[in-house]
């Protein structure tokens, strides 16, 4: 509630409003309830709804548990990311964590022991990147989005190659043989890469 009082007015009990009263010197005071603002959410509707795609197409497509922190992280925040990381639970060793702080301009990606095999350092400093250059703009919500991406990206388990060469195709599946000298080492580094995939298929 908020009190004050107003001078210059005289009214009969009858003309008074509600929260209104007459003062014996004559001043009205006034008594009117002030609503607390709403707090306000950092996302809209529509907003949540697109993280919330990212979120689970990028668990789906990994097998990996990521999840989102937005609050401060403190002076130490690579410490205080780690122990975020440490309450995801049951799958904290599959966990992949994007916590950022907007007021400090500071984040951190946190990955647990599975998740860091599948998503080495070098994939987790490009999806920084991409968050980065995202909230240079001041679009947290492409920032978010497209970090996930990033990291969903290199962590995948399943990937479907489509080319328009059935020579390569049945090269790459193993079929046919590469002849062609210059082709042979682009050939095995191709094979390297597909064996860290656990199902490859090309179409």
């Amino acid at each position: 509630m908020a009190t004050g009082e107003v001078a210059g007015r005289s009214a009969t009990d009858e003309q008074l409003a509600a929260g209104e009263a007459m003062m014996p010197t004559g001043r009205l005071s006034v008594a009117r309830r002030v609503e607390p603002e709403r707090p306000r959410l950092p996302f809209s509707p529509s907003q949540l709804a697109r993280i919330d795609e990212a979120l689970n197409l990028a668990s789906r497509s990994t097998g990996l548990e990521f999840a989102i922190y937005l609050g401060e992280l403190g002076e130490d925040s690579r410490k205080q990311a780690e122990e975020l990381h440490a309450n995801l639970g049951p799958r904290v060793s599959e966990g992949v964590l994007l916590a950022v702080a907007p007021g400090q301009r500071k984040f951190e990606i946190v990955t647990g022991e599975e998740a860091h095999r599948r998503i080495q350092d070098r994939s987790c400093q490009l999806a920084a990147m991409s968050m980065a250059a995202s909230f240079k703009e001041g679009d947290l919500v492409e920032g978010l989005i497209s970090g996930l991406q990033a990291a969903a990206e290199h962590g995948a388990t399943e990937v479907e190659v489509r080319m328009d060469s059935k020579l390569v195709i049945e090269q790459m599946a193993g079929r046919w043989k590469v002849k062609h000298a210059n082709l042979q080492p682009l050939a095995a580094e191709a094979r390297e890469l597909v064996a860290g995939f656990e199902r490859v298929r090309f179409s």
